[in-house]
C-alpha cells in the first residue's frame, strides 16, 4: 500500500480531513472542498468590492498570472494594486465594477490542484453610464498545506447572441 494511500485511510478514519485539506479523487469534487472554492471565490470578489487588498492579497498565489476580459494579462502585484481604493482626488475611473454575482459554479479538483468555472454578473460604470456585463471565468487554484490560493484566472465576456 502506498504512503499516499495510507494517509489517505488515516486522514477519512480519524474524521481529520477539513474542507481545504481533504484528499480528492482527480476529477471528483468533494462537497467541501467544492464549497471552500466557492466561498474563496466570492471572498475574492466581496474583498475587490471593499478594496480590501491584505485580503486580495492572502487569495491570490505569489505566481498568480491573469487574463481579463478585455485581455489584458496581470500579475498579482498589478491585482493588488487595482484593488486598492481609489485616491481621494483621483478624477472617476473611465470603467469601475459596482458589483459582481457569481453563480452557475462548476468545480474539478485533481488533488492539489482545482479548476473552477462561473459565470460572473457585473454591474458597472463605463464613462459613468451603468451597464451590466456578463462574463465566464475559469480560475486555477492551487493548494498549500490547507490553503487554497488562485494561480491563474482568465475571463471572456458572453455576448448576446445575435438574431
Amino acid at each position: 500500500m502506498t504512503r499516499h494511500r495510507i494517509l489517505v485511510i488515516a486522514l477519512l478514519g480519524a474524521g481529520a480531513a477539513g474542507a481545504a485539506t481533504a484528499p480528492l479523487a482527480a476529477g471528483r469534487a468533494s462537497d467541501s472542498a467544492e464549497q471552500v472554492l466557492i466561498e474563496r471565490e466570492r471572498a475574492w470578489s466581496a474583498a475587490y468590492l471593499r478594496h480590501d487588498v491584505t485580503a486580495v492579497g492572502k487569495i491570490l498565489d505569489e505566481d498568480y498570472l491573469g487574463i481579463d476580459g478585455r485581455g489584458v494579462i496581470t500579475h498579482r502585484a498589478d491585482e493588488l494594486s487595482e484593488a486598492a481604493p481609489p485616491a481621494k482626488d483621483a478624477p472617476p475611473p473611465v470603467f469601475q465594477i459596482l458589483d459582481e454575482q457569481l453563480s452557475d459554479f462548476q468545480v474539478r479538483l485533481f488533488d492539489k490542484v482545482a479548476v473552477v468555472n462561473a459565470l460572473n454578473t457585473v454591474k458597472a460604470s463605463v464613462r459613468g453610464q451603468p451597464r451590466t456585463l456578463q462574463y465566464r471565468r475559469t480560475t486555477v487554484w492551487r493548494r498549500s498545506g490547507p490553503t487554497w490560493r488562485c494561480v491563474s484566472f482568465h475571463a471572456s465576456e458572453v455576448r448576446p447572441s445575435k438574431p
